[in-house]
């Protein structure tokens, strides 16, 4: 089981971890820090997710957590200078604390039509040979080929990155779930290295021309 799967435990989660998790990320550790990224850094989706999950949590009129409470109208906290739900705007919940239910959540992903994330794991094309139960699960190979299949769709050339650089940042990331990790716990910088010449679609050599606009690969 790769450490993503864990959070299937969970009966709630936060705008922040849900929005990761619909995207295919795992919330792990990146939910700690995502939202100081500038946003053309973040994971291609996630503002767009959030956005729709926070007019969710809105429109259910779910609990929202501030420091700034003034009001209390059912199990609504109300931020200072908000009265009446009426004028609670999506600007007024924290991402971070505010909590969907799983329910709601697959509820308003089926209603869209989004039936192929985390929250549809019976659902996912996720081939047998890249699950942990599977006989002959190679960890590295499913690490190339799921390093691969996220750049490939988040993969963008106006970034100022090269596919070389996209593809370690997410082995990097997700190290400790496909055995990339020494003895010691630190990174396994050749295994990473091995692995990102697999999956790295531009291998060609040579730099960004210009800066902000990749032009090549490894």
């Amino acid at each position: 089981m790769t450490g993503i799967e864990y959070w299937h435990l969970c009966d709630q989660y936060t705008v922040v971890q849900a929005a990761l998790l619909i995207i295919g990320e795992n919330p792990d550790s990146t939910q700690y820090y995502i939202e100081s990224w500038d946003a053309d850094k973040r994971p291609m989706g996630y503002d767009a997710v959030k956005t729709a999950l926070l007019l969710l949590a809105q429109r259910l009129k779910v609990p929202t957590f501030t420091d700034k409470v003034t009001l209390v109208v059912g199990n609504v906290k109300l931020p200072a200078g908000i009265t009446t739900l009426r004028d609670l705007s999506i600007d007024n919940y924290d991402a971070a604390l505010t909590r969907l239910t799983k329910g709601q959540i697959v509820e308003f992903l089926r209603e869209k039509g989004f039936t192929t994330n985390f929250f549809f794991p019976e659902s996912s094309p996720v081939p047998d040979y890249l699950r942990p139960e599977h006989p002959h699960y190679a960890p590295k190979l499913a690490a190339a080929v799921r390093a691969w299949s996220v750049s490939d769709r988040d993969f963008q050339p106006d970034q100022g990155k090269t596919v070389r650089q996209n593809l370690e940042q997410w082995l990097r990331k997700n190290a400790a779930d496909y055995g990339l990790l020494n003895d010691d716990g630190t990174q396994n910088e050749s295994a990473i290295r091995e692995i990102t010449k697999i999956a790295n679609w531009k291998a060609e050599g040579g730099a960004p021309k210009t800066p902000g606009r990749v032009t090549s690969g490894y």
